[in-house]
């Protein structure tokens, strides 16, 4: 098993837990307000093992692989998660191309398995090239 599988896997069994039982209150608020009825507004989405709530935004194909927890405020476009791309709170591990507007971390090196682009600004001494 390799790191990024690792990381991710980690991850999401963290973020599972913290948000299921985030969930399991939010029903038992919202069955308690309506006498007993549930009633879910679109704030709220639940897609195979997707979480999302509040600000979250999915757009295009990032639902499509499941076991992908979103917490709120977090934006998510584009092909981010295509080929098995871990996305964690503020960091991006990539096995693809490294676009860089952020932080992409791998334990503080940035590794970059395909092409790099020259707008891409990261110190030359934490990345490995990998041809």
């Amino acid at each position: 098993m390799n790191l990024f599988t690792k990381i991710k896997q980690g991850w999401q069994a963290r973020h599972r837990r913290r948000l299921a039982a985030k969930l399991q209150r939010m029903i038992a608020a919202a069955a308690d307000e309506n006498d007993g009825a549930l009633s879910l507004h679109c704030d709220i989405i639940l897609q195979g093992d997707i979480y999302v709530c509040g600000d979250t935004v999915l757009q295009g194909d990032m639902d499509a692989r499941g076991d992908i927890i979103l917490q709120e405020g977090i934006c998510v476009r584009g092909d981010i998660l295509a080929g098995g791309d871990v996305i964690t709170d503020g960091r991006i591990a990539s096995m693809g191309d490294a676009y860089v507007h952020g932080r992409i971390d791998s334990h503080n090196d940035v590794t970059a398995c395909a092409h790099t682009p020259d707008w891409v600004t990261v110190p030359k001494k934490k990345i490995e090239a990998n041809p």
